[in-house]
């Protein structure tokens, strides 16, 4: 018989680095476990991620261990931002994670309004 279980970024992580260990930047279960324990990740926390080539894993990680009390602000770098692990994990949604451009910052900080380019949807 097959068992259909909820993923969690262990499960998922194991997956992803038998496929491709490079498509996570050889990142091992171990390694980030040590990332958010030096980061100390808790529930009721306010975290700046930024995060690139990873497909998404350590935000995924961090929006697991935070629960459903805390904040995340993830800037990336590229076009969109890697969300695979939050896509495949069904964190994509989360209220507690806000996104924002790394050029976006940068036009904020020389004071110009980011929303001419990007109006609200």
């Amino acid at each position: 018989y097959v068992m259909i279980r909820k993923p969690t970024i262990r499960l998922l992580m194991d997956i992803l680095y038998k496929m491709d260990p490079m498509k996570i930047m050889n990142l091992r279960i171990d390694s980030l476990s040590q990332i958010l324990n030096m980061a100390n990740v808790r529930s009721g926390g306010r975290y700046l991620i930024y995060e690139t080539g990873a497909q998404g894993l350590v935000v995924a990680a961090m929006l697991e261990r935070i629960g459903d009390c805390g904040n995340i602000v993830h800037v990336y770098q590229t076009g969109q931002p890697q969300t695979n692990a939050l896509n495949s994990m069904g964190l994509q949604k989360s209220d507690l994670l806000k996104t924002i451009n790394i050029q976006h910052l940068r036009s904020l900080e020389q004071g110009r309004n980011i929303l001419e380019n990007h109006p609200p949807a």
